[in-house]
């Protein structure tokens, strides 16, 4: 139903993987989600969560700037909707 994955990348934690499956969304999950890797990745000591995902994940996007996370880098690909878009999150 849903996933998350990540490792330590340079002392701040990087957010590899995470997602709810379609007909489990808009339930609160992929909130929960996040919250709980604030509070684990708080405990853990790291400052930040960063994460990348592609231009054509409007979804994310919107989830992402709404929760606090900001745009700190872009990879231009082509076609335009395969392009990486890089977030972050202070802790």
């Amino acid at each position: 139903m849903a996933s998350q994955l990540g490792n330590e990348q340079g002392g701040e934690f990087y957010s590899w993987l995470g997602g709810v499956l379609l007909q489990y969304r808009r339930n609160g999950i992929a909130k929960a989600l996040a919250e709980a890797q604030e509070v684990w990745a708080r405990e853990q000591g790291y400052s930040c969560i960063n994460f990348k995902t592609r231009n054509r994940h409007e979804a994310m996007l919107v989830f992402a700037l709404k929760n606090g996370f900001q745009i700190t880098g872009y990879e231009a690909r082509e076609p335009l909707e395969e392009s990486r878009i890089w977030l972050r999150k202070g802790l």
